[in-house]
């Protein structure tokens, strides 16, 4: 591929391909977890944490391209209210990929999270001035927004064993006050107005993501398997169920890299599955983090496998539409 062609591909690429990283590096998390408590490989979680890696230098060769080459695409995918807020999808596999490296390398984790970390609240900032200056309409809300919020709730995760307690709770503070602010919304939206698009259809999935990690982030910060961490998982559990009865309506979307919206959640469900095992140690417990586990691993492969093939085929980054005429605030 000539490097003209290689720069007019980094210009259409989307911000929100970054899922894949979230994708792959929460299931290597996953089986990470795994195999502290089941009889499975630890090399698993670590060849899974070193492809999230290499997915993520990729792509952020290409999301550079594009901020050198075509700065105006990028202050257009910020602005464009349907769009801007999967640009956390980039802060939030920062973070995740501290907590892939922080076996092998702590302190390039430690600086890779708070890179991470950093963005993360300037993100959060940015955004939320940008809605407070400009009011937008609520047809135009998607689970997508809750990204950048999730991210808050996700940094104690990752950075609680890296020694950021403090930071861990400032994070998770800001996080939940606007999730309960955010969530909400989102169900309303959902419910009262116009069903979303086919391609922000897989971003239903996100749903599940706020009580899973909420529960993940509380057992980070606290080591407490108390009655508030079960009933997070458990509601994070109602979520994933209310929307598997909706499974065929998922497999019948044409394939997009919007995908990659049910990879993480599911793996959020995962780990959690398997913490709750571990503060339960149950039988049922053990053979529903088995399930979910091996639900997930074949949604992520199924995914990787659909998106390699779409990237041979040339149709991953095709030409870029406006979303249900979502147009910059």
């Amino acid at each position: 591929m000539t490097p003209e062609a290689l720069k007019a591909l980094a210009v259409r690429m989307p911000a929100s391909l970054f899922a894949s990283v979230m994708g792959l590096s929460g299931l290597a998390l996953a089986w990470r977890v795994a195999a502290e408590s089941l009889p499975v490989s630890e090399w698993i979680g670590e060849a899974l944490g070193a492809l999230s890696v290499l997915v993520f230098l990729v792509l952020a060769a290409g999301y550079i391209a594009k901020i050198v080459h075509a700065p105006e695409a990028v202050r257009a995918e910020f602005d464009n209210p349907a769009q801007g807020a999967f640009i956390g999808a980039i802060t939030v596999s920062l973070l995740l990929l501290g907590g892939i490296l922080r076996p092998w390398l702590f302190v390039l984790a430690d600086l890779v999270w708070l890179t991470g970390a950093t963005f993360q609240l300037l993100l959060a900032i940015a955004l939320l001035n940008r809605w407070l200056s400009h009011p937008p309409d609520i047809r135009q809300l998607n689970p997508g927004w809750m990204i950048p919020t999730i991210g808050h709730i996700v940094a104690p995760i990752t950075g609680a064993p890296l020694g950021h307690i403090e930071l861990g709770w400032f994070f998770f503070a800001v996080g939940m006050t606007f999730i309960l602010i955010l969530y909400p919304l989102t169900f309303y939206r959902l419910l009262f107005h116009e069903k979303l698009p086919p391609v922000l259809q897989p971003t239903l999935c996100i749903l599940i993501v706020p009580p899973a990690v909420a529960f993940l982030a509380y057992l980070a910060l606290t080591d407490s398997f108390d009655g508030l961490a079960r009933s997070l998982f458990l509601a994070a559990l109602f979520v994933a169920l209310l929307l598997a009865a909706r499974i065929r309506q998922f497999v019948e979307l044409p394939f997009t890299a919007s995908w990659w919206s049910y990879t993480f959640p599911l793996d959020a469900l995962a780990v959690a599955a398997l913490r709750y095992h571990e503060g339960l140690d149950a039988g049922f417990s053990g053979a529903l983090a088995v399930v979910i586990l091996t639900i997930t691993t074949l949604v992520v492969t199924t995914v990787f496998v659909l998106t390699l093939r779409a990237v041979r085929g040339g149709t991953l980054l095709p030409a870029a539409k406006p979303v249900l005429g979502h147009k910059a605030a």
